[in-house]
Protein backbone atom coordinates (compact mmCIF):
# COMPACT_ATOMS: atom_id res chain seq x y z
CA UNK A 1 0.00 0.00 0.00
CA UNK A 2 2.76 2.15 0.83
CA UNK A 3 4.13 1.82 -2.51
CA UNK A 4 0.77 3.02 -4.47
CA UNK A 5 1.05 6.16 -2.75
CA UNK A 6 4.73 6.72 -2.68
CA UNK A 7 4.00 7.07 -6.83
CA UNK A 8 0.94 9.35 -6.40
CA UNK A 9 3.33 12.36 -4.62
CA UNK A 10 5.87 14.73 -5.45
CA UNK A 11 8.95 14.30 -3.33
CA UNK A 12 11.19 16.63 -1.93
CA UNK A 13 15.36 16.69 -1.55
CA UNK A 14 16.11 19.06 1.35
CA UNK A 15 19.51 20.31 2.26
CA UNK A 16 20.41 20.30 6.17
CA UNK A 17 19.31 23.97 6.06
CA UNK A 18 15.62 22.45 5.59
CA UNK A 19 16.13 24.04 1.91
CA UNK A 20 14.24 22.53 -1.11
CA UNK A 21 16.87 20.96 -3.80
CA UNK A 22 15.29 18.98 -6.06
CA UNK A 23 12.00 17.34 -6.72
CA UNK A 24 11.08 13.97 -7.94
CA UNK A 25 8.66 11.29 -8.66
CA UNK A 26 8.88 7.20 -7.62
CA UNK A 27 8.03 5.90 -11.06
CA UNK A 28 6.29 2.46 -11.47
CA UNK A 29 9.76 0.71 -11.68
CA UNK A 30 10.64 2.64 -8.29
CA UNK A 31 13.22 4.84 -10.02
CA UNK A 32 13.37 8.27 -9.70
CA UNK A 33 11.95 10.74 -12.35
CA UNK A 34 11.78 14.05 -12.75
CA UNK A 35 9.03 16.12 -13.79
CA UNK A 36 10.38 16.40 -17.18
CA UNK A 37 9.87 12.67 -16.44
CA UNK A 38 14.08 12.04 -16.62
CA UNK A 39 15.45 9.89 -14.50
CA UNK A 40 16.80 11.55 -10.78
CA UNK A 41 19.47 10.76 -9.08
CA UNK A 42 19.58 11.11 -5.01
CA UNK A 43 21.87 13.65 -4.08
CA UNK A 44 24.66 12.50 -1.69
CA UNK A 45 25.11 14.29 1.54
CA UNK A 46 23.47 15.27 4.09
CA UNK A 47 20.10 15.54 2.86
CA UNK A 48 16.69 14.83 4.07
CA UNK A 49 13.71 13.51 2.01
CA UNK A 50 9.90 15.45 2.71
CA UNK A 51 6.60 15.85 1.04
CA UNK A 52 7.17 19.45 -0.34
CA UNK A 53 4.54 22.37 -0.12
CA UNK A 54 3.29 23.88 -3.70
CA UNK A 55 4.87 27.32 -2.56
CA UNK A 56 8.50 25.73 -2.48
CA UNK A 57 8.01 24.18 -6.16
CA UNK A 58 8.75 26.08 -8.59
CA UNK A 59 5.97 26.94 -11.35
CA UNK A 60 7.38 25.98 -14.00
CA UNK A 61 7.85 22.10 -11.94
CA UNK A 62 4.71 22.01 -10.43
CA UNK A 63 3.27 22.27 -13.88
CA UNK A 64 4.80 19.90 -15.38
CA UNK A 65 4.58 17.42 -12.59
CA UNK A 66 0.65 18.32 -12.86
CA UNK A 67 0.63 17.31 -16.83
CA UNK A 68 2.92 14.38 -15.76
CA UNK A 69 0.54 13.24 -12.99
CA UNK A 70 -2.71 13.54 -15.40
CA UNK A 71 -0.55 11.74 -17.97
CA UNK A 72 -0.03 8.54 -16.07
CA UNK A 73 -3.52 9.17 -14.43
CA UNK A 74 -2.14 9.52 -10.75
CA UNK A 75 -4.26 10.33 -8.38
CA UNK A 76 -2.21 12.07 -5.50
CA UNK A 77 -3.60 11.16 -2.10
CA UNK A 78 -4.37 14.76 -1.27
CA UNK A 79 -4.67 18.07 -3.29
CA UNK A 80 -0.63 18.91 -3.08
CA UNK A 81 -0.51 21.17 -6.15
CA UNK A 82 -3.58 22.54 -6.33
CA UNK A 83 -4.19 23.29 -2.63
CA UNK A 84 -4.93 26.80 -1.84
CA UNK A 85 -1.45 28.52 -0.69
CA UNK A 86 -1.12 32.16 -0.12
CA UNK A 87 2.47 33.90 -1.72
CA UNK A 88 3.36 37.25 -0.17
CA UNK A 89 3.15 40.39 -1.81
CA UNK A 90 6.46 42.29 -3.03
CA UNK A 91 4.54 44.78 -0.49
CA UNK A 92 4.14 42.43 2.18
CA UNK A 93 7.89 40.70 1.77
CA UNK A 94 9.21 44.05 3.20
CA UNK A 95 6.39 44.54 5.72
CA UNK A 96 6.89 44.30 9.81
CA UNK A 97 3.53 42.96 10.00
CA UNK A 98 1.67 41.30 7.65
CA UNK A 99 -2.50 42.10 8.55
CA UNK A 100 -3.96 39.86 5.29
CA UNK A 101 -4.52 37.19 7.81
CA UNK A 102 -6.02 38.81 10.99
CA UNK A 103 -8.86 37.59 12.08
CA UNK A 104 -8.64 34.23 9.97
CA UNK A 105 -8.85 30.41 11.82
CA UNK A 106 -6.92 27.56 10.78
CA UNK A 107 -6.67 24.12 12.26
CA UNK A 108 -4.46 23.63 14.82
CA UNK A 109 -2.15 20.70 13.17
CA UNK A 110 -1.46 23.82 10.07
CA UNK A 111 0.41 25.59 12.42
CA UNK A 112 1.60 22.08 14.45
CA UNK A 113 3.55 21.79 11.19
CA UNK A 114 5.51 25.18 11.30
CA UNK A 115 8.21 22.76 13.58
CA UNK A 116 8.73 20.99 10.13
CA UNK A 117 9.69 24.28 8.18
CA UNK A 118 12.37 25.22 10.85
CA UNK A 119 10.13 27.56 13.25
CA UNK A 120 10.69 27.19 17.00
CA UNK A 121 7.53 27.33 19.11
CA UNK A 122 7.88 29.97 21.89
CA UNK A 123 7.23 29.72 25.52
CA UNK A 124 3.84 28.24 26.67
CA UNK A 125 1.23 31.02 26.83
CA UNK A 126 2.77 33.20 24.71
CA UNK A 127 1.13 31.92 20.99
CA UNK A 128 4.21 32.40 19.38
CA UNK A 129 6.43 30.76 16.90
CA UNK A 130 9.72 32.14 16.00
CA UNK A 131 12.06 31.98 12.78
CA UNK A 132 15.32 32.91 12.45
CA UNK A 133 18.31 32.84 9.68
CA UNK A 134 20.67 34.66 8.17
CA UNK A 135 18.80 37.34 6.89
CA UNK A 136 15.70 38.14 8.86
CA UNK A 137 14.20 37.37 12.40
CA UNK A 138 10.39 36.54 12.04
CA UNK A 139 7.70 35.60 14.39
CA UNK A 140 4.01 34.77 14.32
CA UNK A 141 1.60 35.34 16.42
CA UNK A 142 -1.47 32.82 16.84
CA UNK A 143 -4.56 33.64 19.08
CA UNK A 144 -5.84 30.27 20.52
CA UNK A 145 -9.53 30.66 20.40
CA UNK A 146 -12.47 28.15 21.72
CA UNK A 147 -13.96 26.65 18.29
Amino acid sequence: MVRHLTRRLIWGVYSAENQLLACFRVAEDNSYSTADDDLFTMPEGDISIGIPHVLEISPTDAAAFGQLFADYELLPPFRQLDRNSYALTEAERNASELTRWAGRKCPSGRVMGLANKGWIKGTPQDGGWNRLDDQTSRSLVVNHGNR
